[in-house]
């Protein structure tokens, strides 16, 4: 790693011991956080620790969200208690997580003030999070997801998913969303159950994601004028391949 990167790392690290943990990473409650012990009626009684690697190249393509050059060890990646697959660079700020921008479906609505400055990040902190759809038959919760989320995908099935990725820039912390049911123009990602211990998570080449402030809306009513809140910072194409295995 170069000296500059080296710097940046540490500045990043003591600018936000000073502030206190990024509002990113509070802890949401018992049944959807992971770490320490699940509280509440939750799927698990306690997150399990993954090995969680991202492929640099998908079918040919080379892959828009890539790790740091290493697997995410126990602890950074993890099945929550909700069931969920999720990687969180929280204490470890040594870890990054690589993503690329530069293919976008369509102009950007936020042109010319976006606040997205480059191609290309390499950045920490960041969480990433699916969120697993229910086939026909499945337990259900109320948003149509999968009760138990990737843990209860059945071996050798998948299921569709949403995808919550929020990560640190110079200009704030932005947020990379897999959700059709939201976002019309993104795609849902595959999560397939390959064995008892091992799973994947993947988006297409031709799979889109939205780019935005964690607070987007694309319409709210305010005081009966439809008004658009944060940032729509436009759509890519963000295909990637991850797998994950119990350790």
């Amino acid at each position: 790693m170069s000296g500059k990167k080296i710097c940046l790392l540490l500045s990043m690290c003591l600018a936000l011991l000073s502030a206190g943990p990024p509002p990113m990473f509070a802890q949401g409650k018992g049944n959807k956080g992971g770490g320490g012990g699940c509280r509440g009626a939750t799927p698990l009684s306690d997150p399990i620790p993954l090995t969680a690697t991202f492929r640099d190249t998908l079918n040919g393509f080379d892959t828009r969200i890539q790790g740091d050059g290493a697997p995410y060890p126990d602890g950074s990646a993890l099945i929550t208690c909700a069931g969920e697959i999720e990687i969180k660079n929280q204490e470890d700020f040594g870890r990054q997580i690589f993503l690329n921008f530069s293919d976008p479906s369509s102009p950007a609505p936020c042109e010319p003030d976006c606040l997205r400055e480059l191609d290309t990040y390499l950045t920490a902190p960041f969480i990433w999070r699916t969120n697993v759809m229910a086939n026909t038959g499945d337990p259900t919760e109320d948003d149509g997801s999968l009760v138990g989320g990737a843990w209860a995908i059945p071996d050798g099935q998948s299921r569709q998913s949403r995808l919550k990725v929020n990560f640190s820039t110079p200009n704030g912390t932005l947020t990379i969303r897999f959700k059709p049911d939201a976002f019309a123009d993104t795609s849902w990602l595959l999560v397939t159950r390959t064995s008892s211990t091992t799973w994947t998570v993947e988006a297409a080449s031709n799979d889109i994601a939205k780019l935005m402030t964690p607070d987007f809306q694309a319409s709210t009513t305010v005081k009966g004028k439809n008004k658009t809140k944060g940032h729509d910072e436009g759509n890519f194409f963000m295909p990637f391949i991850l797998d994950v295995e119990i350790r």
